[in-house]
């Protein structure tokens, strides 16, 4: 059983096919000059436990470091060490369910036991009489923290995305015609059309809800929404924590995986790039080794926010950010893509059609008993955890 210890996944055996690259946020100064920031928000991991690897990066945001921390290392215990972990020997279909129930513990872990007695303190000053105001800004400051997630679970020749914000997970193929697949069909921003008639059936303006539109913790935005002049008429939680979870096998044309944060999609969307998965295959080359390899990328990925935004501000462009955010990126070379071939053709446990997410409706059990917290707090908690989603739809 894991404690809230941070480096719980870094006693997990790395996987030697796959390397992580990273790129501080920060800001620019006035003569062009790049100061980064000394916090790191993203946490990101790739470990191999019996030839069942998993890799993902959670983004925090709003200082939201410590939360991508836990949640990312709780993951990881769900996966290998729970009372029901994944193992080969689950049907890709229970695969999927599995994943996407124990991504949806997390949040409920998170919520009730890292920060149950925080969310019950603001419910009881929030109720005093007297005046709390130092104490409840710097439990606001704290409830407003969140990350997002993105998952490949690789299991043999099957391949699991779970997404859960915007984040993008890619395949680079050896096909010229058909050089990249995106992985998870969609980000979870007000661009996506789902996520923003979603909002809208909630009774939401879609342009004011910033991104993402779904993360783990913004309790701000999840819980206490009608406490926002923006969010006050919706009828449930605008921020939600449930995934899309995708299953793939992989083909003979696949050669690389290739995950990369929200901080990439946002820099590279920022300076108008136009198609993110092209960019990321024109811009990748492999290096000596795979930690090389990632790292090139998202060096790669730096200097080209820093060249568009010195051009643009040599252009005196309107409404220019002199921001840059955090990136990272894993990349996982797969081994030899004929083997893949081979036991595509006679597996008989790969059944679910490629390319379709799969997510399972209805709330679960709570994940830890609530009993000793307020009776209020398990009730506000409730509304938000257990709310069902009006506009989700089960896809197969």
């Amino acid at each position: 059983m894991m404690d809230d210890n941070e480096g719980f996944a870094d006693t997990f055996p790395t996987c030697p096919n796959s390397g992580i690259g990273k790129a501080s946020g920060g800001r620019y100064a006035r003569n062009k000059s790049f100061k980064a920031d000394h916090m790191e928000y993203d946490s990101a991991m790739h470990i191999d436990v019996n030839s069942v690897q998993l890799y993902g990066i959670f983004c925090g945001f709003n200082g939201g470091s410590t939360v991508s921390k836990l949640t990312m290392n709780r993951m990881v215990f769900e996966v290998f060490q729970s009372e029901q972990p994944i193992t080969k020997m689950l049907h890709p279909n229970e695969v999927c369910i599995s994943l996407k129930r124990k991504f949806e513990n997390v949040a409920k872990w998170y919520t009730e036991k890292v920060m149950g007695d925080m969310l019950t303190r603001r419910l009881m000053l929030k109720e005093s009489e007297s005046d709390h105001t130092d104490e409840l800004s710097e439990i606001n400051q704290k409830i407003r923290q969140g990350t997002t997630a993105i998952l490949i679970l690789k299991i043999d020749h099957d391949v699991y995305v779970l997404n859960c914000g915007t984040s993008m997970a890619l395949a680079i193929t050896g096909d010229p015609s058909y050089p990249v697949i995106k992985l998870n069909e969609f980000l979870h921003d007000t661009d996506n059309p789902e996520e923003a008639n979603r909002l809208s059936d909630l009774g939401v303006k879609p342009s004011a809800v910033f991104r993402p539109t779904r993360a783990i913790g913004n309790f701000d935005r999840s819980i206490y929404y009608n406490e926002d002049e923006h969010l006050v008429d919706a009828t449930s939680s605008p921020i939600i924590s449930i995934p899309d979870v995708y299953h793939y096998v992989i083909e003979d044309i696949w050669k690389s995986l290739v995950i990369i944060s929200d901080g990439v999609v946002q820099n590279l969307k920022e300076f108008n790039v136009e198609d993110i998965p092209i960019e990321v295959h024109e811009r990748l080359r492999e290096d000596h080794t795979v930690q090389s390899t990632a790292q090139s990328l998202v060096d790669t990925f730096a200097r080209r926010h820093q060249d568009a935004y010195t051009r643009n501000a040599d252009e005196k462009s309107e409404g220019l950010s002199n921001k840059r955010e955090e990136m990272t990126v894993i990349y996982i070379k797969l081994q030899d893509t004929d083997y893949y071939e081979d036991i595509n053709s006679t597996s008989n446990n790969s059944t679910l059609e490629n390319s379709q997410p799969m997510v399972e409706d209805g709330p679960y059990e709570p994940y830890v008993d609530l009993e000793e917290v307020d009776p209020n707090m398990v009730r506000e908690i409730a509304k938000f955890l257990l709310a069902e989603e009006p506009s989700q739809s089960t896809k197969f």
